[in-house]
């Protein structure tokens, strides 16, 4: 398992794809057989600056995640995932 959180073994550009390192993690670990894969990306208590935060927040919320479906979906794994 400790290997699958080595994202050195990815390509530049799938990490560049990603950006947001937690989520190209998440995908390794589930290709590992790891069954339950518990993501955070935290900062989301925006009760000030709600606008400002947000929209820092959520383009790279926006890259990582749809980077990890569509590498679930391209491998076979989106299937068998439940993404919540």
């Amino acid at each position: 398992t400790y290997t699958a959180l080595d994202i050195s073994k990815e390509t530049e550009e799938t990490r560049k794809r990603y950006g947001h390192e937690h989520f190209l993690r998440a995908r390794r670990l589930v290709e590992a057989g790891v069954q339950c894969v518990a993501l955070e990306v935290g900062g989301w208590d925006t009760h000030d600056n709600n606008f400002g935060n947000l929209k820092n927040l959520m383009p790279a919320t926006d890259r990582g995640f749809s980077a990890l479906i569509q590498d679930l979906v391209d491998r076979g794994l989106y299937d068998q995932t439940l993404v919540i």
